[in-house]
């Protein structure tokens, strides 16, 4: 249904573009041409001009110019598949052409002395186009460059055809993710980084955004519990021991025993509500495990540890029975009762970082 919907949208996009071509800003019927045909190379850059998008000319003429584009016309539908011989190469048939009035070399705004522009539309009316062909070589170029510098700094219409996202390279510098092996390491895709890269940059990161961020990301309710402490076990050296002249052993510094509570070890990141579905794809070996787990590290940045508590909504807590398909597992989703829950089951927490 989609795919027809789009052909529909692409064929009256088209049928709009060829019957008032005029109307249009110069730049915006680039974006369009480009939408409309995404297989053809981008204007400006260093493919074969025969296969961009479109070919772009200037016509020889002193009239007032009413609008930036003066004519377009689309390949025929016939066309677009059409090549030459074995090559495989496509014909100009298959390119859209655009006659611009705005700039070039000729023309009342043209670089050209006016003798260019009248010697050109005298060999055209006479049915000699090669001058007017060998100006609009570089006007083309010209043009594309235009077209090429007026996207070089909105990130958007770039990559609209899957140009060079430069925004994205600089959002993922300030993420400090900018470099391409810790891209290619990562389980998280570039984009989805690139969109938290606001919270990333942060350099005191609060509570709520790592919450923001997951519930955000994979779509589930996200809160976070803060001062989650843990017995920190001390290492030898650091244990107090009688008859050492060691620091650990003076009045004030001792410690009694092998282990300290330390109440700001980590963050509790409670998720839920879930459906026994969602509940599944967090736990190791799931589909979100590991994205989750990246996240709540890249977020956290070593400074603090995080675990995750998984809540299963009451309705959906399964009843456990020996051999049957999907069994559940052992120590995270096993529940025996004898009456319907009354409450979720809370009890599932894992440590991510």
């Amino acid at each position: 249904m989609s795919t027809a919907r789009d052909a529909r949208n692409r064929r009256r996009l088209a049928r709009s573009l060829e019957e008032s071509g005029s109307g249009y800003d110069f730049v915006q019927a680039m974006r369009l041409l480009m939408r409309l045909y995404p297989d053809r190379a981008a204007i400006g850059g260093w493919d074969d001009p025969a296969r961009e998008v479109v070919r772009l000319s200037v016509p020889p003429s002193f009239a007032f110019p009413p609008s930036e584009i003066a004519k377009l016309e689309l390949p025929s539908a016939s066309d677009e598949h059409e090549m030459t011989g074995m090559t495989g190469e496509f014909t100009n048939r298959t390119q859209a052409r655009m006659a611009v009035r705005f700039m070039g070399l000729t023309g009342p705004q043209g670089v050209l002395p006016h003798m260019y522009t009248e010697h050109a539309a005298t060999r055209a009316r006479a049915r000699d186009t090669a001058f007017r062909d060998f100006l609009d070589l570089f006007n083309h170029r010209a043009l594309s460059l235009f077209h090429r510098a007026w996207e070089r700094y909105r990130p958007y219409a770039a990559a609209e055809h899957g140009a060079e996202d430069r925004l994205r390279s600089h959002l993922l510098d300030l993420a400090g993710i900018g470099t391409h092996g810790v891209q290619q390491n990562s389980r998280v895709p570039v984009d989805t980084l690139a969109y938290y890269a606001g919270l990333l940059a942060l350099r005191t990161r609060p509570a709520v955004g790592l919450a923001q961020m997951i519930g955000d990301h994979f779509q589930v309710a996200a809160t976070v519990e803060q001062f989650v402490g843990e017995w920190q076990t001390l290492r030898h050296g650091g244990q107090l021991e009688l008859g050492d002249d060691d620091l650990d052993g003076r009045l004030g510094s001792a410690v009694l025993g092998d282990a300290v509570y330390d109440p700001l070890a980590r963050v509790r990141l409670r998720l839920g509500p879930l459906s026994y579905a969602q509940f599944q794809t967090f736990l190791p070996g799931g589909g979100a495990h590991d994205r989750l787990r990246e996240l709540a590290r890249l977020y956290a940045d070593d400074q603090v540890g995080v675990e995750v508590q998984l809540v299963l909504a009451r309705d959906e807590i399964p009843p456990s029975s020996l051999g049957a398909a999907g069994a559940p597992t052992l120590g995270f989703g096993t529940w025996l009762r004898a009456k319907p829950p009354v409450q979720d089951a809370d009890d599932v927490r894992l440590i991510l970082c």
